[in-house]
């Protein structure tokens, strides 16, 4: 009379206990399968949009030097040829900040200014023999000189903005991936395992396999085995409210045209001390 049952109904019964226990194995497999191949789809959306991003935020980066390398050497000849590496540098430390690195965005342009100052006036000036002391000093002076104008504002303004969310949005999308993974192999209770095979296999031991159980019942289960994972629907919410920051980041394109146009008027201004 299915006395030997653990999990279902102890009355008229078709199962062994061995067969509950196979049934049981087979359900929460079952489940945990759905749930990987649920989260995969998933992940495959967030990876695709990180790659998308990322190709889209790359792309205007490389844009913008390449119109830098193309307007600046016709405009200023060797004014600019012979300080081009210090661009470079700059495209490249802003390339090693949007991939992660621990690099403080505000005091890399500072630097960059400053080194540029010193270079310049050396440039503009070969016949003073200064001290690297000096050149050094200079270039710690180049915020209150303001010898670029308005450009080093502009260009750290448009910049962190534009760099602070990129980096930190496509940051993002990779960990919302590893979470999506990670919670999805949760590994399901002894209580949520007894759950499912009443769910869906005791009316096969009760010799009715066709039985359906209703649809309430069904979320009733599933909730009380996702209850951890219900816990961050509130800010997994939050997170896909969100507007879509490519939306929001049209403008680094126009933003770095009109910054390196910025730079190019400031840089024409620079003469003496």
């Amino acid at each position: 009379m299915g006395e030997h049952l653990r999990i279902c109904p102890q009355g008229y019964t078709c199962c062994t206990s061995e067969m509950e226990e196979n049934l049981a194995n087979r359900s929460r497999a079952e489940l945990e399968t759905a749930l990987l191949e649920g989260s995969r789809a998933l992940q495959a959306t967030l990876a695709a949009q990180q790659r998308s991003f990322d190709d889209h935020f790359q792309r205007l980066l490389n844009d913008s030097e390449r119109a830098l390398q193309e307007a600046f050497p016709g405009a200023f000849g060797e004014l600019y040829t012979q300080n081009a590496k210090a661009f470079r540098d700059l495209y490249a430390e802003l390339r090693l900040y949007y991939g992660g690195a621990n690099l403080h965005l505000q005091e890399t342009l500072a630097e960059f200014w400053a080194r540029l100052l010193e270079r310049l006036f050396r440039q503009l000036h070969p016949q003073l023999l200064l001290p690297d002391d000096y050149l050094d000093c200079l270039g710690k002076q180049a915020e209150p000189l303001r010898p670029f104008g308005e450009a080093p504002r502009e260009l750290r303004l448009r910049a962190t903005r534009a760099f602070v969310a990129a980096r930190t949005f496509v940051q993002g999308l990779g960990v919302a991936g590893d979470v999506v993974r990670k919670v999805a192999k949760v590994p399901l209770s002894p209580e949520c395992s007894r759950a499912v095979m009443k769910l869906v296999y005791c009316a096969h031991c009760l010799g009715v396999p066709g039985a359906r159980p209703c649809p309430d019942y069904c979320r009733n289960v599933l909730k009380g085995c996702l209850a951890n994972q219900a816990d961050l629907d509130a800010e997994w919410r939050n997170l896909l409210g969100e507007p879509p920051l490519r939306d929001r980041l049209q403008g680094p394109g126009p933003s770095w045209r009109r910054a390196l146009s910025c730079r190019a008027r400031a840089t024409s201004k620079v003469g003496g001390p």
